[in-house]
């Protein structure tokens, strides 16, 4: 705590600490330069910059414009935006990378894009490789050790033609061909062996990695055509499948499949119709995102240790054909009809901080809808400066952490000029 001095006593007492922010300080309209946030518990005659007030006592304080919470979407903004229009690709995850592959997307023709891109999960960054060798709009992707394969697709029927990517030398080699075409299927990887479910119909095989061969294992016992696939220790999942001229036949269909004992077993329906959505896999949960079949922004969680459903906040935006992958503790999707260049993040764990006691300031956003109102119960910051703290040329939120409550808490927060306060939290 500050003890009571003077106006002139504060700036020369603390002009080493302003000069060493000088470099990241606000100009002001007079082209003299000062920090933006006044913490001294002493109100200066000087009223320049913001001043924000809290109902806790902080040690720290850092600005963030990415801070988010358990079950919620990162703001459109928030990641690099994928380079090209990804809409019916594929997408598959190695590691922290994220590998996508191929697009549809309508300008009047239907185009079938081979582009092909790696995307940084650490750094937010997209790099350009090697154009596949065809399509794989429609197709299946799954990964054994560093090398993708990718199966079948391409066109309105399918194709049986395939490859293996190899991640470490960005090339592409032909591999067999599938027995049958594909088109609108799914393939997981156990070990050294893939399973592709050819789409369209029932057909279901293995694919030898070692050996380059296929074998045909118990046939899938509904028609399972742009549904999803995700594997789990020794079981495959088969979730959904596009409406037929049954009517809904398998759109909420989920059926087991072992490989241990190549048998079926079917499960809970799933609670909402579900075709040409997608899958992420986290430990033993699957999750549901999207749909083409009037539930396009679905986010359901699928329990299989228990075969129950537990729905979650929805995706921010229509979400289907598009590409997902689970990476740590969150869920990364890509394009889909809503917005084919979009990244985001859906976070299963609220952000962690270094450092316990510290506020959270975020910046940058000024478009964020908040409502404010008048009022002042609270106290100045009675900390110092963090080396890591940036200019906030844009308050948009603040927050406070500690590890005793292991949370980013939600309190009262106010900004003004030391007299006057409003207040935008809580």
């Amino acid at each position: 705590m500050m003890a009571n001095i003077t106006n002139s006593e504060w700036i020369q007492q603390n002009n080493a600490r302003i000069d060493a922010i000088k470099t990241k300080a606000n100009t002001l309209p007079d082209g003299s330069v000062s920090p933006n946030i006044f913490v001294q518990t002493i109100e200066p005659t000087l009223k320049k910059g913001l001043w924000l007030q809290t109902n806790k006592t902080a040690e720290h304080y850092k600005s963030d414009d990415s801070i988010y919470f358990s079950g919620n979407w990162s703001n459109d903004g928030d990641t690099a935006s994928v380079p090209f229009q990804f809409y019916h690709g594929l997408a598959i995850s190695i590691g922290t990378n994220v590998y996508l592959f191929g697009s549809q997307y309508y300008d009047g023709s239907y185009p079938y894009e081979k582009y092909a891109y790696k995307y940084d999960t650490l750094t937010d960054t997209y790099t350009q490789l090697t154009n596949s060798p065809r399509a794989f709009y429609g197709g299946a992707v799954a990964s054994v050790n560093t090398d993708i394969y990718l199966f079948g697709g391409g066109a309105t029927n399918g194709s049986q033609v395939s490859y293996k990517y190899d991640t470490l030398t960005d090339t592409y080699t032909q591999i067999t061909n599938l027995p049958y075409s594909l088109s609108g299927g799914a393939a997981v990887s156990h070990g050294t062996d893939i399973y592709v479910f050819l789409g369209r119909g029932s057909s279901a095989y293995k694919y030898d990695t070692l050996t380059n061969t296929y074998t045909a294992i118990t046939s899938v016992p509904f028609t399972f055509y742009y549904g999803c696939a995700a594997i789990v220790g020794t079981d495959i999942y088969l979730l959904g499948s596009q409406s037929t001229s049954n009517g809904t036949q398998g759109v909420r269909y989920n059926y087991k499949y072992n490989v241990l004992t190549n048998t079926w077993s079917q499960l809970t329906n799933i609670p909402y119709d579900f075709w040409c959505g997608t899958t992420a896999i986290l430990g033993t949960d699957i999750y549901l995102l999207g749909s083409s079949r009037g539930s396009y922004r679905q986010n359901f969680k699928y329990n299989t240790l228990t075969d129950t459903y537990t729905q979650l906040t929805n995706v921010p935006y229509d979400f289907t054909w598009g590409g997902a992958v689970a990476i740590g503790t969150n869920i990364h999707i890509f394009g889909g009809s809503g917005d084919k260049t979009a990244t985001r993040i859906y976070h299963l764990q609220t952000k962690t901080y270094e450092t316990d006691n510290t506020v959270i300031i975020a910046q940058g956003r000024a478009s964020t809808g908040k409502t404010y109102n008048t009022g002042y119960t609270t106290e100045l910051f009675d900390t110092d400066f963090d080396e890591n703290f940036k200019p906030l040329y844009g308050l948009v939120d603040v927050w406070f952490y500690t590890t005793q409550d292991g949370i980013i808490l939600d309190i009262p927060t106010y900004y003004g000029d030391g007299t006057q306060w409003v207040k935008f939290k809580n």
